[in-house]
């Protein structure tokens, strides 16, 4: 593949692993790509508003409609991440708040019970929740057609693209 579209990859990859923070790609011992994920502001805890109803966005809706997740509302963190590609002079950013939360689950037993049978595991009473939120590049206009920018874009893709 090109070394773009291996970048859009291993960029894409980024928002599924919380360990992973540096990437690097070396061709005949030449480094022609680094994306860096860092942290710009420490995690802190947030209280969302309650949410007055399922079908308004006036606050935040703490469980699924089933009541099979639920968040806790003291254990959400938030912080500001930027994510940077670099290949070579060409250079791009992009900063965006990382959210993570427990949820509860309340699984019904007939679910359960095919879930074992799948997964040969009970499944978890409680799991992790992770979303990257309000990711805004900031680029030139005589940027747009950049290698590194176009790796950036996968980050956090346009709706409908």
């Amino acid at each position: 593949p090109s070394i773009v579209e291996f970048g859009k990859f291993l960029c894409a990859s980024l928002t599924f692993t919380q360990c992973l923070k540096t990437i690097r790609v070396l061709v005949n011992e030449e480094e022609r790509l680094v994306i860096n994920k860092s942290t710009l502001t420490p995690p802190r805890l947030v209280t969302p508003p309650k949410s007055s109803s399922f079908w308004k966005s006036d606050g935040a809706i703490t469980h699924s409609p089933n009541g099979i997740f639920t968040l806790q509302s003291k254990s959400i963190l938030e912080e500001i991440q930027q994510i940077s590609v670099i290949m070579g002079d060409d250079i791009a950013a992009i900063m965006a708040r990382y959210v993570s939360g427990t949820a509860t689950t309340n699984i019904p037993t007939d679910m359960v019970k095919r879930m074992e049978r799948v997964t040969k595991k009970k499944p978890p009473k409680e799991v992790t929740v992770q979303i990257y939120i309000n990711a805004e590049q900031q680029q030139q206009d005589n940027q747009k057609r950049a290698d590194a920018n176009k790796i950036l874009a996968s980050f956090s893709p346009k709706i409908g693209s």
